[in-house]
């Protein structure tokens, strides 16, 4: 009976994606899936759902593990080399930040970073603004009425100044749509 409903949600899941356009194959090259258990691992070692960490590791760098970003940034999360070494010694092992092409390593460093602006913003939209933008630009903003908002309970960014950042978090939060099912 199990194996059955598995089936029809399965033939569902492909008739949805044919439907929409997206042909199977297309939709696994646009939104690749690596390293899986590494995130599975990460998310559950800092309490931060999977699906948000494969978007962003899809947002910056496509889950390619050597990628460079143009302003130094390393591996699969995209961390600044001094970002990682402070990480590194938050987390009480200096001179692993010099494993950033390890996905292990990268992922563990950056969704320790995620959780760690998590903690500090408490809301999913500012900690991936933060994330691209420095949380020093995040903190300024929000005492921007422009861009935060009061949810009740604490400020929120909705926006940043910089159209690059606003499409990077738009980017992140439509993949998390399509990587929910996958976890």
């Amino acid at each position: 009976m199990r194996k059955r409903i598995f089936v029809i949600l399965a033939l569902s899941l492909v008739g949805v994606i044919v439907l929409s356009g997206i042909g199977v194959g297309a939709y696994f090259i646009r939104y690749p899936l690596l390293y899986k258990d590494e995130i599975t691992e990460a998310a559950e070692r800092f309490d931060l759902p999977p699906e948000l960490i494969a978007s962003v590791i899809r947002a910056e760098s496509r889950f390619f593990r050597y990628a460079w970003g143009s302003s130094g940034e390393v591996g699969l999360m995209q961390l600044m080399p001094s970002t990682a070494a402070w990480l590194a010694i938050k987390m009480g092992s200096p001179g692993l930040e010099k494993k950033l092409n390890i996905p292990r390593v990268n992922i563990t460093f950056g969704v320790f970073y995620l959780r760690m602006l998590y903690d500090r913003f408490g809301d999913v939209q500012t900690v991936l603004i933060a994330y691209n933008a420095g949380p020093t630009k995040a903190a300024r903003w929000l005492k921007d009425p422009e861009h935060a908002t009061f949810d009740g309970e604490r400020y929120v960014l909705r926006s940043s100044p910089y159209p690059s950042t606003n499409a990077y978090v738009d980017r992140i939060l439509n993949a998390r749509r399509h990587y929910r099912w996958r976890f």
